[in-house]
């Protein structure tokens, strides 16, 4: 659904492909509500999204990725 090419024509072949297979498929799987909002806007049916947040501990990751990484010791 990631629509940032730097191409206009190819933005538009993307939005006009997504608006056409999308709704054909069985079960779409979105990240977020906003993605699944974005899906409702191509015209999936609200039944044919599911909302699977991402498992991993993201402010926890991004707060250990701030810190001073731990020396390691020559044995």
């Amino acid at each position: 659904m990631n629509q940032s090419t730097g191409h206009k024509g190819l933005r538009s072949f993307n939005r006009l492909v997504s608006k056409i297979l999308y709704p054909k498929t069985d079960l779409c799987i979105a990240v977020s509500y906003g993605v699944k909002e974005s899906l409702l806007k191509l015209g999936v049916k609200n039944e044919k999204i599911k909302v699977i947040y991402n498992p991993y501990p993201i402010e926890e990751i991004e707060k250990k990725a701030k810190e001073e990484p731990e020396k390691c010791s020559k044995t």
